[in-house]
């Protein structure tokens, strides 16, 4: 089986809205595609074993606060393509990762938001299939998965409520 490079997620269905945000302190370095929530109604990069998520940034951090950033903001259903990980390691997809609940894991080097299949304590992820050819099978190693969002985690979600 091969080995899949791991890249930026994007969203796999339209269950998003895309909205303007300020971006938080300059010290933000988030790309396009990688999991972004707000805190005090700022743009701010997810950290490793995230709770809430917001959506995929669709435009990468300036640096400068308060600067317009897209985000592509989860509805309920929302569904991501992303590379799986173990705690950043490479990682055999199997058939049963499917279905389970993972965290986020943040490759702080690439910026890349990946699929945490060695931890299940925040639970943003559902892998609910691999992405399929030519992107990736079950079997290789990192497989590109389709994930919905687990609608607890969904910070958009929660102000409604």
């Amino acid at each position: 089986m091969a080995t899949i490079t791991n890249f930026r997620m994007i969203m796999a269905n339209g269950c998003y809205e895309t909205k303007p945000y300020p971006e938080a302190a300059g010290t933000q370095d988030f790309i396009a595609g990688e999991l972004v929530y707000l805190v005090a109604g700022k743009v701010t990069k997810c950290a490793n074993d995230a709770t809430i998520v917001l959506g995929l940034a669709a435009k990468a951090a300036s640096g400068t606060v308060d600067t317009s950033i897209l985000v592509e903001v989860f509805k309920p259903g929302a569904r991501v393509e992303g590379n799986l990980t173990n705690a950043g390691s490479d990682v055999v997809s199997l058939i049963t990762h499917m279905s389970k609940q993972y965290n986020l894991h943040r490759d702080a080097t690439n910026k890349i938001s990946l699929i945490d299949t060695g931890d299940n304590t925040a639970a943003i992820f559902v892998p609910v299939s691999v992405a399929g050819a030519p992107k990736s099978a079950m079997g290789d190693t990192n497989a590109r998965v389709i994930a919905e969002i687990n609608p607890l985690a969904m910070q958009a979600s929660m102000a409604a409520n």
